[in-house]
């Protein structure tokens, strides 16, 4: 896996620079700092957001989500 700043994201390309390239179908995952920031919490657990193996990690960003039991926001 390899950190970076920043990507480009489109319909058409994916995720601009990854290295399997172009993948028709082909979905990846998308992480927020705070999510990533409460499940440490309530695991009681500082782990690195990588763990989680997601594509992509957003900041200050608040993602569409539907309300489920057990969801902790």
């Amino acid at each position: 896996m390899e950190e970076i700043d920043s990507a480009a994201v489109s319909v058409e390309a994916g995720i601009s620079g990854d290295y399997r390239g172009v993948h028709k179908g082909r979905q990846f995952t998308v992480l927020t700092t705070e999510d990533w920031q409460t499940a440490c919490d309530v695991v009681g657990a500082e782990l690195p957001w990588t763990t989680r193996r997601a594509n992509l990690l957003l900041d200050d960003v608040e993602l569409p989500r539907a309300l489920y039991p057990g969801d902790y926001r």
